[in-house]
């Protein structure tokens, strides 16, 4: 009876096997009793290749947990900025329509949209026609540190009715 070498295997080496009745068993069934470490069919992983998985897992986890975090912090930071710049149209609005034509100088104040509180200042300035003036409205969190630059600026013009 002639075999066939494995794969691997040199022709006049032993048999990959110590089994072939139950190797031929189980590839014409699918299934039979457990087969030896020495055959072929018995295919398992080893230690150092379960370990590089899991460390690649483990990567793969630790960059999703990463950007998951930096999401949060990214979404926090465009609902202050949009919270900012609906309270900076808001401040711009009601001075336009508290005084057409508003004195020059500087103004500040404090204004709370959710949960957040925003400190503004406005610089009314004059431009060269003089029925119109240039406001300039910067908002700042509050309470303002010492370094913090503006969240949001808008300018607006209003003219002489």
């Amino acid at each position: 009876m002639s075999r066939r070498p494995l794969r691997g295997f040199a022709r006049n080496s032993a048999p990959a096997c110590a089994c072939p009745e139950l190797c031929r068993r189980a590839r014409a069934t699918g299934f039979g009793p457990p087969l030896s470490a020495r055959c072929p069919l018995n295919r398992g992983f080893t230690l150092i290749e379960v370990l590089v998985a899991l460390a690649v897992i483990a990567l793969a986890m630790t960059a999703l947990l990463a950007s998951g975090a930096r999401m949060a912090r990214d979404q926090q930071r465009f609902e202050q900025v949009s919270l900012a710049a609906f309270a900076a149209d808001t401040v711009l609005t009601e001075t336009r329509l508290k005084e057409a034509f508003p004195a020059i100088g500087r103004r500040e104040g404090l204004s709370a949209i959710g949960h957040y509180r925003f400190r503004w200042e406005m610089v009314i300035q004059a431009t060269p026609e003089a029925a119109i003036r240039r406001l300039d409205l910067h908002i700042y969190p509050d309470p303002r540190p010492a370094d913090a630059a503006a969240i949001v600026s808008l300018s607006g013009f209003a003219g002489q009715p």
